[in-house]
């Protein structure tokens, strides 16, 4: 019988991941994880100096490799001790693949060059210095978000790159002004608008006043400025 096989792009957190939890289920099969880079760390292994992250390490953790604890020391939160600093992040995810031995099923330095469907499967075009072509019978991409969206270079129906919106401000003469509706003289939310502007013209007058007669000032309670359509909330 042959032995079925699955390969894994990419080897930062949805790849490690992935793979941790394909060769539990799966534990008859080949699995092969490609890296393009020469370590694991993903996408915040190896950030810009003083890199905060902006999700903090109980929440972004693994559920099957917890680190760090929620009642951990609150004095950590004045060094910002509940967030990832600098390339720790990646260092948690080489201790992960330590952890789970799966580094023997991880190819680094190894660019997947072309996808293409196969009738066994999936053929990838493999370059690690030398090019060759394998055949998977299964296939996850886990290649994460990237700042520039390349085309795959397959006959594979797929959708097009994403071009984003250019960040330009319109001119002065295309601005259109969002203008409320004119409601019919009958409708009731016109009704119930008119109102709402009279009940607050005469608590402006009230006020004005008050404020005016502030050598005799009058009785008067907090209640004077709700309007009798105001609701009550009792704690």
């Amino acid at each position: 019988m042959t032995t079925k096989r699955l390969a894994i792009i990419g080897a930062g957190c949805s790849g490690l991941l992935t793979l941790k939890l394909a060769r539990e289920r799966l534990p008859d099969w080949e699995i092969v994880c490609f890296e393009k880079d020469g370590t694991t760390v993903g996408r915040w292994g190896n950030p810009y100096p003083n890199f905060v992250s902006t999700s903090t390490k109980y929440t972004t953790q693994f559920a099957c490799h917890r680190k760090w604890d929620s009642s951990s020391d609150p004095a950590q939160r004045q060094t910002k001790g509940d967030f990832f600093l600098n390339d720790e992040f990646g260092r948690y995810l080489l201790d992960f693949v330590a952890t789970h031995r799966l580094a023997p099923h991880i190819r680094l330095h190894t660019t997947i060059r072309r996808i293409a469907k196969d009738p066994q499967g999936w053929r990838l075009w493999i370059d690690d210095g030398a090019t060759r072509e394998e055949v998977f019978d299964r296939l996850v991409i886990c290649t994460g978000l990237h700042d520039k969206v390349k085309a795959l270079e397959t006959d594979i129906p797929h959708l097009t790159p994403y071009v984003p919106y250019p960040r330009t401000r319109p001119s002065s003469s295309t601005v259109a002004v969002n203008r409320p509706p004119t409601l019919p003289t009958d409708s009731p939310l016109r009704t119930s608008a008119t109102a709402s502007s009279s009940r607050s013209r005469r608590v402006s007058a009230s006020a004005r006043a008050i404020t005016r007669s502030a050598a005799s000032p009058p009785t008067f309670s907090a209640t004077d400025c709700c309007f009798p359509s105001t609701p009550t909330c009792e704690t």
